[in-house]
């Protein structure tokens, strides 16, 4: 369980932080470089909405520009003027930070903020998460091990909750969390920060604290037994059904909860073992610096000791001096000069003292300080590291243990455990733990989908290996090379040709092909193509082959089923081309079907002509 985090930092209080960093306004002439952060009108262009309140203001004027989109650029929400709609904006530089005070341009699209606006009226007001269920926690698990792009925090759990897609219309907008607290326990993940809602880079919606939780539950159906082996096959054969049978195996954790971090006492152990070790170089290394720095110190009070007594000495010798002075006929004078000799001496040997001790008190002292380095940089860089994971692992047990035995607490969930047993599952070295409850109402298994606000096309597929936060990109081409290249092939007259992309946050790439599986996706039909029977949506491939698939009518859309995206042309089916692929793009499979086309109508002529014969 890693360590919560108390509380969401205020915006008013990252505000202040970063205070000092003002730069005032200036009337100077603007550089080059800061001309290149305006457009051609000199004005600074913000890709989101217009604030209205004043933490709008701060968040898409200031944190928006500075921590999101570009960390050289500071607009300053506190001189902005809405009735100018200007603003100080400072580049930041490496050696000097150049402010004026410019208009401000809001970059965004109005059918996108309404559509926006009425989306999140429906987000529930008094529920700050949403929930990631059932095997949509499976979906994230193998989606997010083996990956770079997921942090310590586990960014991306929200795009994969059905709960807030269904609230977003299934619509390709980016809902984005900063994450700044939440908990991450062996039984649950959750996340929680400042929300932002995207469309293409530009923020439309802003919530000071929405994220998402994810219980470790996956259900079961009713009539499941409570026995560990009966939960066991339960579970294993709702991950195969979803999965794909023998691709990812579910073992029994244990069948006592209040025992499930036990799996920790050899990490804590093995830690412990190694902290020992750390420990002791520590030690050797601050013995050495102690002994050099109390040499060091003994040398230092020698010589001033020394010093202190010379002083005494000089003193001394000045009042005899001053007495044989004022009193050259007294008797005694010669008892004075020798007591200044004696003082002389002594002072010559307290200041051999010094001429020996300084040397070796410089050469202690800068020893010591470079033992105190070598020191300080051990605890930083080795020590506390080691003992911060000692510290880590053993306070999550622990705090584990509170959570377990709290009724109260996030984790009560447990108490409700089928068979009060956990169980686990392993993919890429990663190890995910979970609870199995027997309720057939709440067995989900994800349908993946992504809209396109622009376009209105759908992709869907119920694979999943289709990571759920996957979002569709569709542009519509009607110029361009590779238009002109297609347009050229294809030689249709009325259709409508559509780049088609997905790209997963998760996994910072993009999803091209499925191995098994097929995509569904849902073009509207033009007014153009309406009222046709005989469309086809056409792929032209790399070796510059017409691949055709055959579609079906849904109302107003024409729906096709492909195993990849690229760029897709629905049109009336053309003479030019012949068969249709049967269920996905793969060209084997075409070519498999033109084949059996032409064996077909080889038989079917060589029985016309043995009729014919016979006749």
């Amino acid at each position: 369980m890693k360590k919560r985090i108390l509380s969401i930092l205020l915006v008013a209080m990252m505000l202040v932080t970063l205070l000092p960093m003002t730069a005032f306004a200036t009337e100077e002439e603007m550089s080059d470089e800061f001309k290149a952060i305006l457009n051609e009108e000199g004005q600074y262009v913000v890709n989101t909405i217009v604030p209205t309140t004043e933490f709008e203001k701060g968040m898409y004027l200031f944190e928006y520009v500075l921590l999101m989109t570009d960390e050289t650029v500071w607009v300053d929400d506190f001189t902005y003027d809405e009735e100018t709609s200007t603003c100080d904006v400072t580049l930041v530089g490496e050696f000097v930070d150049e402010t004026h005070n410019v208009e401000i341009v809001f970059n965004y699209d109005e059918n996108v903020k309404n559509d926006i606006d009425a989306l999140v009226t429906t987000f529930p007001e008094e529920e700050t998460f949403f929930h990631v269920k059932d095997m949509e926690l499976i979906n994230y698990w193998l989606t997010r091990t083996g990956t770079e792009n997921v942090d310590e925090s586990g960014g991306g759990l929200d795009n994969f909750s059905s709960e807030l897609k269904a609230l977003l219309g299934n619509k390709n907008y980016k809902f984005f969390v900063d994450n700044r607290a939440g908990l991450d326990c062996i039984f649950m993940t959750e996340r929680m920060g400042v929300a932002w809602l995207m469309h293409d880079d530009v923020a439309y919606y802003v919530d000071t604290a929405l994220g998402t939780k994810a219980e470790h539950i996956i259900y079961v159906p009713d009539e499941t037994g409570d026995s560990p082996e009966e939960l066991l096959a339960a579970v294993q054969k709702r991950v195969d059904d979803y999965v794909g049978e023998g691709k990812v195996t579910v073992k029994l954790g244990g069948d006592d909860l209040s025992k499930a971090m036990d799996f920790m006492d050899p990490i804590i152990e093995e830690l412990a073992e190694e902290l020992a070790v750390y420990d002791a170089e520590k030690d050797r290394l601050y013995a050495a610096y102690q002994a050099k720095q109390d040499a060091a110190n003994q040398y230092y009070s020698e010589i001033s000791m020394a010093q202190v007594r010379i002083d005494e000495l000089t003193s001394m010798i000045e009042g005899e001096q001053n007495y044989i002075a004022m009193n050259p006929n007294a008797t005694d004078l010669a008892d004075h000069q020798n007591l200044i000799a004696q003082y002389e001496a002594e002072k010559a040997e307290k200041q051999n003292i010094i001429t020996e001790k300084t040397p070796l008190f410089n050469a202690a002292n800068e020893e010591a300080q470079v033992l105190n380095t070598e020191y300080y940089d051990y605890m930083n860089t080795e020590y506390y590291p080691v003992q911060n994971n000692y510290e880590r692992h053993v306070r999550e047990k622990e705090e584990y243990l509170d959570l377990y035995n709290d009724p109260e607490s996030e984790l009560a969930f447990l108490q409700d455990a089928a068979g009060g047993c956990w169980f686990e599952i392993t993919n890429d070295d990663e190890t995910y733990r979970f609870i199995v409850m027997k309720d057939s109402d709440k067995m989900i298994t994800p349908t993946y989908a992504s809209a396109d606000i622009t376009t209105n096309v759908t992709v869907s597929s119920t694979d999943s290996s289709v990571p759920l936060d996957t979002r569709v990109a569709v542009d519509k081409l009607t110029s361009g090379t590779e238009y002109d290249k297609i347009m050229n092939i294809l030689d249709v007259e009325e259709h409508e040709t559509f780049d088609i992309t997905l790209y997963s946050e998760v996994k910072g790439d993009y999803v091209t092909k499925l191995d098994n599986g097929t995509f569904e996706v849902k073009i509207p039909i033009s007014d153009a193509l309406k009222g046709k029977d005989d469309l086809i949506a056409y792929y032209v491939d790399e070796n510059d082959e017409i691949v055709p698939y055959e579609v079906e009518l849904d109302g107003d859309y024409a729906v096709f089923t492909t195993d990849h995206f690229s760029i897709y042309t629905i049109a009336e089916a053309a003479d030019t081309n012949t068969g249709l692929v049967p269920d996905t793009g793969d060209a084997t499979s075409v070519a498999m079907w033109m084949m059996l086309l032409a064996v077909g109508g080889m038989t079917l002529l060589y029985g016309m002509k043995k009729y014919t014969c016979q006749k």
